[in-house]
């Protein structure tokens, strides 16, 4: 006897959706079993027999996914167990049926979490596995029958509590200070930031309200006060990480993971590249040390010079990382190892920042407290000061693109493929790691030929390091 799960689509409900049932069929008879569940035809997967993952009608579909397929592992063993009694044979389908369905409507403690969920009473595994040890209990002795279904999450409501995110999001930010990793930390202060703005100070939010439903209101929120997508997908991996930690930590349900069904959407930003034409016009500008621009200038050449380092990495690129003419760092981003050749052109740069300098110290006038959370301040604040520099000097040389910290790197990138440098070399230099087969392709390549390659851009460098000298010195 077999047991499939398939769609009805002789029966068309109301709204538009046809039920999911099980199909038994045994000695030329098939007959239906209703699950419960429906779903549109278009979201109907025939091959994997289960519903795709884009259905916005439930709240969780691969949860939806895993009670369709108990059903059905229930069906079986109750063949199973009445084919091992000898008996299957002497039933007919109907029979058959009865039993399975007489399975179904009988109550068992986890069918109970299950209905709890719903209401988002049960939201994790430690708070799950007290109710089941509860449940057990109340089942055997026949309460359950004076329990109404209806009245099962006033019933435990007083008994289950969700975690609070706000309070969890605050403990792996202390984790995250105490390690040392305070730009981590602040991403996460910002979002529970944003978590408050949305859902209204004063509030608390628990992990059993983080359903796909308010996954979706809390995006459309920001991009109603005009956040840009990649910001709200910053926000949305950074929930998700906190929810992930959450079930680790027994504090949210990992079968009730929103995340399994909200797509976090990613735009591709514009490259953002300059001329060389536009380079050379920001090295030739005359400007004294005493210059609003001048730093600004400065810190976009060496940021170029350097393979487009990051402005936060440039603000804690300390004098002794300088040695044996390399830049030895570690990107803050992605904790990867770099180590730059020192060109005639990045010399001047840094004898000019690290004159007078002791080697624990900073080259870069960047940071200017004490405190490891204050300099990560500092260099949000100056980042956002030299922007606005950077944007007045586009204007200042004429450039038609609009200049930011990152337009450095980019023009890095581009620099180096126009003097015919292979895309696997650049990716290597920029510290890229798309996918798996790139990166161990690009972890072959030695020193030494990265090293090669990065004297082909100096063609540009040299005819403007001398000028630059006269500029700085």
């Amino acid at each position: 006897m077999q047991v499939i799960l398939n769609q009805y689509t002789r029966c068309k409900k109301k709204d538009g959706t046809y039920p999911i049932i099980l199909r038994i069929s045994g000695n030329e008879q098939t007959l239906p079993i209703s699950t419960g569940y429906n779903a549109p035809k278009e979201f109907w997967d025939e091959k994997k027999r289960e519903i795709k993952k884009g259905y916005k009608g439930y709240g969780s579909v691969s949860r939806v996914n895993n009670l369709l397929a108990g059903k059905k592992n229930t069906a079986r063993n109750v063949i199973t167990q009445l084919e091992e009694n000898g008996i299957l044979g002497a039933l007919s389908i109907h029979e058959v049926k009865a039993r399975i369905v007489s399975v179904f409507k009988k109550p068992d403690a986890l069918q109970i979490i299950d209905s709890l969920r719903k209401k988002n009473i049960v939201a994790s595994e430690k708070k799950k596995q007290e109710l089941l040890d509860h449940l057990d209990e109340i089942i055997q002795s026949g309460e359950l029958s004076s329990i109404p279904v209806t009245t099962l999450p006033s019933y435990f409501q007083d008994r289950v509590r969700a975690g609070s995110v706000f309070q969890f999001i605050y403990k792996i930010q202390d984790d995250l200070k105490e390690r040392g990793k305070i730009g981590d930390a602040i991403v996460y202060g910002c979002l529970a930031g944003v978590l408050k703005k949305y859902i209204g100070e004063g509030k608390d939010l628990y992990f059993n309200q983080l359903t796909l439903g308010f996954l979706e209101a809390f995006e459309k929120w920001n991009i109603k006060r005009g956040i840009k997508t990649n910001s709200i997908g910053n926000y949305m991996r950074t929930l998700r990480a906190t929810y992930n930690r959450a079930v680790k930590a027994n504090e949210a349900d990992k079968y009730s993971n929103p995340f399994d069904d909200f797509k976090i959407k990613k735009e591709q930003t514009a490259k953002r590249a300059i001329s060389q034409d536009y380079l050379r016009k920001i090295i030739n500008l005359q400007l004294e040390p005493t210059d609003p621009f001048f730093n600004a200038r400065n810190f976009f050449l060496a940021s170029f010079a350097m393979q487009g380092m990051s402005f936060i990495d440039m603000a804690f690129l300390q004098k002794k990382f300088v040695f044996d003419g390399r830049v030895r760092y570690r990107r803050s981003k992605t904790s990867r190892v770099f180590n730059i050749k020192v060109n005639e052109f990045l010399q001047a740069i840094l004898e000019f920042y690290s004159k007078d300098r002791q080697d624990d110290e900073f080259i870069f006038p960047i940071l200017k407290r004490e405190s490891l959370e204050d300099r990560y301040k500092d260099e949000k604040q100056a980042r956002k000061i030299y922007n606005k520099q950077l944007k007045a000097l586009a204007v200042k040389c004429e450039i038609k693109e609009t200049l930011t910290s990152y337009v450095a790197r980019h023009s890095f990138a581009m620099s180096a493929r126009l003097s015919a440098v292979p895309i696997e070399v650049i990716s290597q230099m920029l510290g890229h790691s798309d996918t798996k087969t790139t990166m161990i392709y690009l972890d072959s390549i030695p020193d030494k030929t990265v090293d090669d390659y990065a004297e082909k851009i100096k063609s540009l460098l040299r005819l403007i390091t001398y000028c630059f000298r006269l500029e700085i010195l």
